[in-house]
């Protein structure tokens, strides 16, 4: 056995080597990253002046209207062999055998439809957009194909690329096309990295029962590879991004290319969270990274991969707070009336949809009943929408729609600017579209949690935020102080 002398010599002698290790680690990244930094700066000013002959960086979405209902007619006009585009069927082909190339449920849509045996001319496809159904409700694409047995399919488009559902909304729709089209339809739920429908939508065991084969989840862009749920016998395996890609490919009209080259790059930076903006910048990094001289470097960038989504975690969960506590200093400062009857708060959730938000409220304001997203009351809630605090939207949250129809029309006659009611969000909008993604702010995120005042981003936010708070409180006021005594 180790005598006390010989076993305080190991543990010192151990603790010596951890420390040299740990200081030849910090070395190893040091030297990595000082090797790295000139070779983006060269990369950018290469870009730079690529940008100046070439506009390289320049794309034609940052000009379009890319809310939803742009969208889809984006995807719309694609799809249509009659469009003024002048490629025929070629981009629908494209789809379809993307479609048929897939693993999944699908093969028994594809055998009313075999691409080897009918021409998709394009007297045989007619499509629309915002078809409307019973309940006012619209499918937003809508692409009707006669078959080769005199039959007429269905290929339906329900595009959220930003917006979650209604209540009942997948389900009514899947019934509308099940009789309208019998056995002969499908329905693509396109949404940003992969989400499936809520369960207030559509329940998944009534698809597995009753349409599986007829339903189909296609996102933006390549989704979370780890999220395992009850959507994932649904989820094709490629992408919008790959899509438009492969049209790209097949396609031959410059003017087209660029347009499909741009369009893809729209949907992996705003739903993939692709911050690689430069060729020269990758190429800076694969050339240093690929150097025979230094194995060392892809391990150390491994290890920096590795460790990024913990780091981007930290920082977001960072910024929450500091925003919170800047909203909470600010709101008592301009609100000293109801100062004390504040309830200002935010939660974060980590990478989970849904997950991260922020909060005011007022104390005597109603108890709905019912908690909603962790609330009991009716408050305005700054939320992301996606996973990785992404896709940050403003809204007013009223529990169980504890307050009615009413709220929904005062606030919109005040606040003029949103989207549509939803229901329990009588209003809502969406943060500023190069704000509302974190991932690809982090370094900026970073930057601003050292600054006592924030920043630009920080600004953003805050005044946001507060600007609809002022503008929202005394109408719910007025609405809270006419409840009836049944609700209340």
């Amino acid at each position: 056995m180790l005598d006390a002398m010989e076993t305080k010599r190991f543990f010192a002698e151990l603790d010596s080597r951890l420390a040299d290790a740990r200081r030849a680690d910090e070395k190893k990244f040091e030297r990595f990253f000082a090797e790295l930094a000139p070779r983006l700066e060269t990369a950018k000013q290469l870009d730079a002046e690529l940008d100046r002959h070439l506009a390289r960086r320049f794309n034609v979405f940052d000009y379009l209207r890319t809310d939803e209902l742009g969208l889809s007619s984006v995807i719309a006009d694609l799809l249509d062999p009659g469009a003024t585009h002048g490629q025929d069927e070629l981009f629908l082909e494209t789809l379809l055998e993307l479609m048929d190339r897939d693993p999944g449920g699908l093969g028994s849509f594809r055998e009313w439809l075999p691409l080897s045996a009918l021409r998709l001319e394009a007297s045989r496809v007619s499509v629309t957009t915002e078809r409307t159904i019973s309940g006012d409700r619209r499918i937003d694409v809508v692409v009707e194909i006669a078959g080769a047995d005199g039959r007429t399919g269905c290929l339906a488009i329900e595009n959220k690329p930003y917006a979650g559902d209604q209540a009942n909304q997948i389900r009514d729709y899947l019934v509308y096309l099940e009789e309208k089209y019998p056995e002969q339809f499908l329905l693509l739920y396109l949404s940003p990295t992969g989400e499936g429908p809520s369960t207030q939508s559509v329940d998944p065991g009534k698809i597995e029962s009753n349409w599986k084969g007829r339903f189909g989840i296609v996102p933006y862009d390549v989704g979370d590879e780890s999220r395992s749920d009850e959507y994932d016998d649904y989820r094709l395996a490629f992408s919008l991004a790959n899509w438009l890609e492969e049209c790209r490919r097949r396609c031959e009209v410059d003017r087209l290319r660029w347009f499909l080259r741009d369009a893809e790059v729209f949907c992996r930076r705003t739903f993939g969270g692709q911050t690689m903006t430069t060729d020269s910048e990758s190429r800076a990094i694969r050339e240093l990274l690929l150097d025979g001289r230094n194995p060392n470097n892809l391990r150390t960038a491994l290890a920096v991969y590795e460790s990024w989504p913990a780091i981007r975690s930290e920082v977001c969960e960072r910024f929450l707070k500091q925003l919170c506590s800047l909203v909470e200093q600010k709101a008592k400062e301009e609100m000293k009336d109801i100062a004390d009857d504040l309830d200002i708060g935010c939660v974060y959730g980590g990478e989970r949809r849904l997950s991260n938000r922020l909060w005011l409220s007022r104390k005597s304001w109603t108890d709905c009943g019912e908690e909603f997203y962790g609330l009991r009351r009716i408050a305005v809630l700054m939320q992301a929408d996606w996973k990785d605090a992404n896709g940050w939207y403003i809204s007013i949250l009223d529990p169980n729609d504890f307050h009615g129809d009413g709220l929904s029309q005062s606030l919109r006659e005040e606040l003029s600017e949103g989207k549509d009611a939803e229901d329990w969000f009588p209003w809502w909008d969406w943060m500023d579209e190069d704000k509302r993604n974190w991932s690809m702010l982090v370094p900026a995120l970073h930057e601003e949690c050292d600054m006592a005042e924030g920043g630009e981003v920080t600004d953003h936010f805050v005044d946001r935020f507060l600007e609809v708070a002022s503008q929202a409180i005394p109408i719910i006021d007025e609405v809270e102080a006419n409840l009836s005594p049944d609700n209340a």
